[in-house]
């Protein structure tokens, strides 16, 4: 677990409430997954109306990729897509919270966004926040397109407050498949990748909503 300076703005009894450890996350890869189904239980909501304003500071998610069957490597041709979920979100795709292609500039993000879509090639994409929310951000990359190509592998950068606190080891993605790579807790002041208990990434199929 990586720490980063902790908001002010957060009482020191929340501050108290540890992430649960994510050991035994694995998911069978034949059923229907949401990202509710590895994180540690949060019966009390992270974010709500009558939160003070957002604070200062940012949050900064860059991916890029290769496709080791394209020419020189470079991804031509394949679209990877990143994901960004709001502590109000549920689920993937969802129209308001999931920051992605299909949500590139939500409100949440005062003024921020997904930048240099990128829909045949190698990225990068990097979605940016500024002022944060209080609350569990899920950081997840989608394959959306070998174009033929067949598996891409995925890294990804995040960076709070400016600083670099994470930086990922290429995984190795199909089309069709989403890997739920980090979880950043903007209450807690931490960024933690997401893996099983043997250390694996955690990932399965998804259907992605028509264009």
């Amino acid at each position: 677990m990586i720490r980063f300076a902790k908001p002010p703005l957060v009482a020191a009894a929340v501050c108290a409430l540890l992430v649960a450890s994510l050991a035994g996350c694995e998911l069978p890869i034949d059923k229907a997954a949401s990202p509710a189904d590895y994180l540690p239980d949060d019966p009390e909501p992270t974010l709500s109306d009558d939160l003070p304003p957002p604070r200062s500071g940012s949050i900064e998610v860059t991916l890029t990729w290769t496709t080791p069957k394209a020419p020189d490597a470079i991804g031509a041709g394949t679209d990877l897509d990143l994901h960004v979920l709001h502590p109000e979100g549920e689920d993937w795709f969802e129209e308001e919270w999931d920051g992605s292609p299909y949500n590139t500039e939500p409100e949440w993000a005062y003024g921020g966004g997904l930048t240099a879509v990128d829909t045949e090639g190698q990225g990068s994409e990097t979605f940016g926040i500024s002022g944060p929310d209080v609350g569990r951000y899920i950081i997840a990359v989608h394959h959306a397109d070998d174009d033929g190509l067949g598996r891409s592998e995925a890294t990804l950068q995040i960076r709070v407050d400016g600083e670099l606190l994470l930086e990922t080891k290429p995984v190795s993605l199909d089309q069709g498949w989403i890997w739920e790579a980090a979880v950043i807790d903007y209450e807690l002041g931490t960024v933690e990748p997401v893996e099983t208990h043997r250390g694996d990434a955690v990932m399965h199929p998804i259907s992605q909503p028509l264009d």
